[in-house]
């Protein structure tokens, strides 16, 4: 295999280092003009990170993830979206997540209320990174939630930088779980500052898109697959200059010190 041939190949496999992960837009073939342009709008709040597809594809996830597969890896992108519309499932909405070139997990939602970002007046920067919020019970207590809340995290984090600003938080983005519903409502933060002291105080605003999300199907990996795709690169171990110093496995600091033999007979004693 030519050496270029073999790079591609490296740097499409799993990685512990990733960069920024993409999203595929992908618009289904029967897609309904209310889930497409509420997934153009979810791709507006993460703009630029994602690929939004234009050409209408005729697929079915749940069936045949091959199709699917192949468009994410052409793109490089590990996350996708994609939508289609029937009579039995309307305004459909699947979100899933790719690891090592295949499926890992995929949820289907039905769109069930969808309010544009052009309905609200608030907007946000470019590139901004939201604050995610997730309230419910669900989330926490039910495997197919706490799965689906970490595809959501995966999806909606946006930029990874090393330092954020308090002052530079303008956009959160809350998930509710109720009722077998997840409401997805994001917000403009505006910090203003409070007469007569050097404090501010944070003020949320409304704005789009507003979704109203009903879980349907969900293909979701096995706990072994699953823990595969979250392993994390363990942290390096710097080699100690100091004499007597060691780590354990664990990370833990062990040091010995070494003392001089001491003369008893010229220790001070209080005397009483």
């Amino acid at each position: 295999m030519p050496n270029t041939a073999k790079i591609m190949q490296k740097s499409r496999e799993a990685q512990l280092d990733e960069d920024e992960k993409n999203v595929a837009y992908i618009r289904g073939f029967t897609a309904s003009d209310l889930v497409t342009r509420a997934m153009k709008d979810i791709y507006m709040l993460k703009k630029p990170i994602g690929v939004p597809l234009n050409r209408k594809n005729i697929m079915l996830p749940f069936e045949d993830s091959a199709p699917i597969e192949f468009v994410c890896q052409k793109n490089d992108c590990p996350l996708f979206m994609f939508t289609s519309h029937s009579k039995k499932r309307p305004h459909n909405l699947i979100m899933g997540r790719l690891f090592d070139g295949h499926i890992l997990d995929m949820v289907e939602f039905g769109v069930e209320s969808y309010k544009a970002i052009e309905e609200f007046s608030a907007r946000i920067s470019l590139g901004v990174k939201p604050i995610l919020v997730f309230a419910g019970e669900p989330f926490e207590t039910e495997f197919d939630m706490i799965r689906i809340k970490n595809l959501l995290q995966d999806i909606f984090q946006g930029p990874r930088p090393s330092n954020i600003r308090i002052k530079g938080i303008e956009h959160v983005i809350m998930f509710i779980a109720h009722g077998g519903k997840i409401y997805m409502r994001p917000y403009l933060v505006e910090q203003k500052k409070i007469p007569g002291t050097d404090k501010t105080t944070a003020v949320c605003h409304d704005m789009g898109p507003r979704l109203d999300l009903v879980v349907r199907r969900t293909q979701l990996a096995d706990n072994d697959h699953y823990t595969q795709a979250c392993k994390q690169k363990p942290k390096a171990t710097k080699s100690s200059k100091n004499k007597n110093v060691s780590r354990d496995e664990l990370g833990t600091t062990h040091g010995k010190i070494h003392m001089g033999r001491q003369d008893f007979d010229r220790m001070y004693n209080v005397k009483y």
